[in-house]
């Protein structure tokens, strides 16, 4: 039992030395499925920014569903991470990638797998600031093409949504 454990500890430590952005990204994504108190992530999160690992935000064309290490010293956030995104909403939005934008995102997903509460989280989160920094836009945006009332102009739609509401 001693032997396997030692074994298992010098592997640990030569992936660390070695393979440091690989390996943090696999230990981040198994201490997603943790929570509370037996979670180290945050540990591992400072372990990566004092080794001079970036951690970049999700985005919905590039995550996947685990943190994944990316050429050089960077892991991307992985979408499984994300509070109240789950696994058949996830699979939906990556059978249909890649987007062009949040209005592409909104009429290629199945929007009973992907509930508001799915897009709300990954707003939220990031995952679209590719398409538009302004996090509140893309929520207005998103209500706006849920709801498509040519009567109603959002107060912080996109002018996009905003042309598109107005012709349909």
């Amino acid at each position: 039992h001693s032997v396997a454990y030692g074994l298992v500890s010098y592997v640990s430590a030569y992936l660390k030395y070695h393979y440091p952005v690989e390996f943090y990204a696999a230990l981040m994504t198994a201490e997603t499925k943790k929570s509370g108190s037996d979670s180290n992530f945050t540990a591992y999160l400072s372990d990566c920014y004092q080794r001079g690992i970036n951690i970049l935000p999700p985005d919905i064309n590039e995550s996947g569903l685990g943190f994944t290490a990316i050429e050089g010293k960077e892991i991307r956030y992985g979408l499984t991470s994300i509070n109240h995104v789950g696994g058949k909403a996830l699979k939906s939005v990556l059978e249909n990638r890649p987007f062009t934008s949040f209005k592409d995102f909104y009429r290629n997903i199945d929007t009973r797998l992907v509930n508001k509460r799915v897009v709300e989280q990954l707003i939220k989160a990031g995952a679209f600031d590719k398409f538009n920094n302004n996090r509140n836009e893309l929520i207005d945006d998103y209500y706006r093409l849920r709801n498509v009332n040519p009567n109603q102009m959002a107060l912080f739609a996109s002018e996009e949504i905003n042309k598109e509401v107005k012709t349909t």
